[in-house]
């Protein structure tokens, strides 16, 4: 399996009472076992090993560190060019926990 990296988020933002689809793009998705904004796990869709669509839960105002973890570990993807990390800095989401 080729190296996992992470993208970007789309939308960057939303309301606070959540239900937002969030596109998370990258590469070597391959069954993740979790999507979580902040602490909190939500539902998502594995459309492909470069995509996957979440639904954002509600939450405060201000930034939600996004993790998609998968077998190999942990990704969380900032809405920037990519780079091969396994611990970046939050991402600017809101909803936010």
């Amino acid at each position: 399996m080729g190296k996992r990296t992470k993208t970007s988020l789309s939308p960057t933002s939303g309301p606070t009472t959540g239900g937002t689809s969030v596109t998370i793009t990258g590469t070597g998705f391959a069954g993740p076992t979790t999507v979580r904004f902040g602490a909190t796990a939500t539902t998502f869709t594995l459309d492909s090993p470069t995509r996957i669509t979440a639904i954002a839960p509600g939450g405060s105002a201000g930034a939600a560190q996004v993790t998609v973890t998968t077998a190999r570990g942990s990704l969380r993807p900032r809405a920037r060019p990519p780079e091969e990390t396994t611990s970046p800095s939050p991402v600017p989401v809101s909803p936010a926990r």
